[in-house]
C-alpha cells in the first residue's frame, strides 16, 4: 500500500513540476520581451530629439550668447554672390571660426563687433535655410541662417504695386538706402515649376547688396506669365 501511495505522489508531482517550469519560462520570456521594447522606445526617443542622432548637430541648434548676428535669418536674391553680415560679441579680440555649407572663415571681435564675409553664396542650395555655424574649440553653436531664393521663371516691375505693398518702415529705409522691388513668378520656396502660374508669386524688395528687406505673397493677374 505504501508503494502505491508513493507512486501516486510521483505521478502528481511530475505534472506540477512541468507546469512550474513552463510558468517560469513564460515569466522570463515576458520580462525579456518587455525589456527589449523599453530599449527600443528609449532609442527612438533619443533619435527623435536630435537631427540624425548626432550630438554635434544638436549643439548647432543652440544659439551663441557671446557671438550674435544682428539678423538671425538672412534671405538673399538668387544672384547674390557675396555678403558681409555683422554681429555683436563679448570676447574682445577673441576669434570665432564659422562655416556655411562648404565655405568657412574666421572672424575677430573688435570693439564689440564682428563681421562674416560669406562667399560664394552660389554654393548654397536655393530655397533651403543653410545654417551658419560658429565654433570655438570644441563648442559649436548656431549663429544664424541664410536662405538663397530660387531663380524665378519670370519677373515684373510694378511701381503701382510697390506703393501699396511697401511698408512704412521700408519707405523710411528707402530714404537713405537703395531698394528695388519686383514681382517674382514661379520661384516659390523650392524653385519648382507649377501648373498653377500663381503658385510661388511674390512681391520682393531687395537692398543694394541683394538682401530681402520685405516679401509679400501676391496672386491674381499680376502673376500670369
Amino acid at each position: 500500500m505504501a508503494d502505491i501511495f508513493r507512486k501516486q505522489i510521483r505521478l502528481i508531482s511530475h505534472p506540477l513540476s512541468s507546469l512550474l517550469v513552463v510558468g517560469l519560462v513564460l515569466i522570463m520570456a515576458f520580462q525579456n520581451c518587455s525589456g527589449g521594447v523599453e530599449e527600443d522606445e528609449s532609442a527612438s526617443a533619443t533619435v527623435s530629439t536630435g537631427v540624425g542622432g548626432n550630438v554635434d548637430v544638436i549643439d548647432h541648434v543652440r544659439p551663441n550668447e557671446q557671438w550674435s548676428l544682428h539678423e538671425k535669418r538672412i534671405v538673399v536674391a538668387n544672384a547674390t554672390e557675396n555678403l558681409e553680415v555683422d554681429g555683436s560679441c563679448e570676447q574682445e579680440d577673441g576669434v570665432i571660426e564659422w562655416r556655411l555649407g562648404s565655405t568657412s572663415g574666421r572672424a575677430r571681435c573688435v570693439k564689440g563687433v564682428f563681421r562674416l564675409s560669406l562667399r560664394p553664396l552660389s554654393e548654397v542650395a536655393c530655397g533651403e535655410a543653410e545654417m551658419i555655424i560658429g565654433q570655438q574649440g570644441a563648442h559649436s553653436s548656431l549663429l544664424g541662417r541664410v536662405v538663397r531664393r530660387c531663380e524665378p521663371i519670370a519677373t515684373k516691375v510694378v511701381p503701382a504695386l510697390d506703393d501699396v505693398l511697401v511698408s512704412d518702415a521700408l519707405k523710411s529705409y528707402v530714404v537713405s538706402h537703395a531698394v528695388s522691388c519686383r514681382v517674382e513668378i514661379g520661384s516659390g520656396i523650392d524653385g519648382a515649376l507649377s501648373e498653377n502660374a500663381e503658385r510661388g508669386c511674390t512681391h520682393v524688395c531687395y537692398d543694394d547688396v541683394g538682401v530681402v528687406k520685405q516679401s509679400t505673397d501676391v496672386e491674381g493677374a499680376i502673376c500670369s506669365i
